[in-house]
């Protein structure tokens, strides 16, 4: 199984990155029937890849809290779920040949894993505010780092719709700290958030 990261975040939240070094055949024979159903129809090698090896990111987490996997179900915002199990909390990713994972069993979470590109610079006055704009500046790093804590913000939320550029607010604090505030409605909401490289990757999730 290759896993390179395995990280127990806390008591109830945990996360894994899986390298895809694997062809399909050889990830299907792992896969639980109704996963295998879902991408089987799927026409791209590189998304059969990276979905299969999500679900089986999500797997191995669920296992690891002594609950039976039977398969990952997404609701009318895509946010993915186990049936019949609300204690659960899912978030998943994939940028090739990575595939993420994390499971909170007491709250919403989120994960995100992007490789750094120009179209995040292209596009950076879409999803930046003016002061994360200023921060960021053109620093590739930086701006995906921002563009990964967003996401997060995107995914605790539910993937309901939201303005990345005035209700998501991120405050890179260091390499590894950021600060993520969703504004609704006159609400903010506060996440600590960590980020990491994983060879040239950026990752970053909910701590």
């Amino acid at each position: 199984m290759p896993i390179i990261l395995h990280k127990e975040i806390s008591s109830s939240a945990k996360l894994v990155v899986w390298e895809i070094t694997e062809d399909f055949h050889k990830l299907s024979g792992q896969l639980h029937p109704l996963d295998l159903k879902e991408i089987g129809a799927l026409l791209l090698e590189n998304k059969k890849l990276e979905t299969a090896a999500t679900r089986l990111a999500v797997a191995h987490l669920v296992n690891s809290f002594g609950v039976n996997y039977e398969g990952l179900h997404k609701d009318d915002f895509g946010k993915p779920h186990i049936p019949n199990n609300k204690n659960i909390h899912i978030s998943i990713s994939h940028s090739y040949p990575f595939a993420g994972a994390i499971i909170d069993t007491v709250e919403s979470t989120g994960i995100d894993i992007e490789m750094p590109g120009e179209l995040i610079k292209r596009i950076k006055h879409k999803f930046l505010s003016d002061q994360e704009l200023a921060f960021c500046g053109n620093d590739l790093e930086l701006l995906t780092q921002a563009w990964c804590a967003k996401e997060v913000l995107y995914k605790i939320h539910g993937r309901t719709q939201l303005s990345f550029r005035n209700q998501l607010k991120v405050i890179i604090k260091s390499d590894e700290h950021i600060v993520g505030v969703i504004r609704i409605d006159g609400v903010q909401e506060t996440y600590e958030l960590r980020s990491t490289f994983l060879k040239g990757h950026c990752l970053v999730f909910k701590q």
